[in-house]
């Protein structure tokens, strides 16, 4: 679009090769030859940092008269601070989801790019044929494609058995969790509960309220979530349930060993806010009264900021908001 304009152009990104793959690829028409195209590396001291280096590509970015990136980058929020304009375009104001998705299916192996880059945009296949309501195996089969491409990715392994949870195929989700648990645990538990991946706080519900102890291993990972949240009630129940499952028992006695790791959630807030839904959940599916219930939120509300003393004075205001909301 902008050589069609007679523009030049420089590519900015972290995978230094890529860029240089992208910008061969530009110079190979031959009708754009008289214009440059380069990469951001071509212009700075191979002796900056990393810090140094992103800096220099923020001023320089700058400079351009127009800026085209995702819509939610934090380059493109620091670059309107220092130009004073707005002169980002974002991919979706020029192409719909359907064309973005029509785009890069037709393109992802044309280009000789690393495997995480082929992986990520397997990724982006899956995330926008989700909003494109494609059919569920079709957007099944790029979260695949994207893990065959990044085997240690764990985050593609959470989606993918969340997409299995959408399918009631526990049996596949009880398969994946006895083997990743078995062999890469810790970085699992470090993915999933991050609070960095925000988005996977609501995949917790589904582990928390599956009690079946045939499938045992995702009862055992509802309880490692239980566990982090405190929730020694629940934690205790679905311990007894998988510990039901004799064949597995033996196994999932020794993973019971391994430590969960300890995170500040991104904010107390949304630490609070978290652990209020899974309580009100949980125990929604139990038969105890509403005073029980409002009994409990005080210890909930303490567990949850244990960790944040200076916040512990809103513990009684998040309480009252809570109450008035139901």
């Amino acid at each position: 679009m902008e050589l069609k304009a007679n523009n030049h152009i420089i590519i900015f990104g972290q995978d230094i090769q890529a860029n240089h793959i992208l910008a061969n690829h530009l110079k190979s028409f031959k009708e754009f030859s008289h214009l440059n195209v380069k990469t951001c590396e071509e212009f700075f001291d191979k002796k900056l940092n990393d810090i140094q280096r992103a800096f220099f590509e923020l001023n320089l970015m700058a400079r351009a008269f127009k800026v085209y990136s995702t819509k939610n980058s934090g380059f493109a929020g620091l670059i309107r601070m220092i130009s004073g304009d707005d002169r980002i375009i974002s991919y979706d104001k020029i192409f719909s989801s359907e064309k973005q998705f029509e785009i890069i299916k037709e393109n992802i192996q044309r280009l000789k790019f690393h495997n995480l880059q082929i992986a990520a945009s397997y990724f982006k296949l899956f995330d926008l044929s989700k909003n494109l309501k494609k059919p569920i195996q079709e957007s099944l089969e790029y979260l695949l494609k994207a893990l065959e491409f990044d085997k240690e990715n764990m985050a593609y392994r959470i989606f993918i058995m969340k997409e299995f949870f959408n399918q009631n195929k526990y049996k596949e989700i009880d398969s994946m969790l006895k083997n990743i648990l078995q062999t890469q645990a810790k970085e699992f538990l470090q993915t999933m509960l991050n609070p960095i991946f925000g988005e996977f706080e609501c995949y917790f519900y589904d582990y928390v309220y599956f009690d079946d102890e045939n499938f045992p291993y995702i009862v055992f990972m509802g309880s490692k979530i239980c566990e982090f949240f405190r929730f020694s009630q629940r934690k205790k129940y679905l311990r007894l349930c998988y510990l039901k499952n004799e064949q597995e028992r033996k196994n999932l006695l020794n993973l019971e060993k391994m430590s969960i790791p300890k995170y500040f959630f991104r904010s107390y807030k949304s630490n609070v806010r978290l652990a209020l839904r899974l309580h009100r959940k949980i125990y929604k599916s139990q038969n105890i009264t509403k005073k029980e219930y409002f009994n409990q939120i005080p210890l909930i509300l303490m567990k949850a900021l244990k960790d944040s003393f200076r916040q512990k004075y809103l513990i009684y205001k998040l309480f009252i908001l809570d109450i008035i909301k139901k």
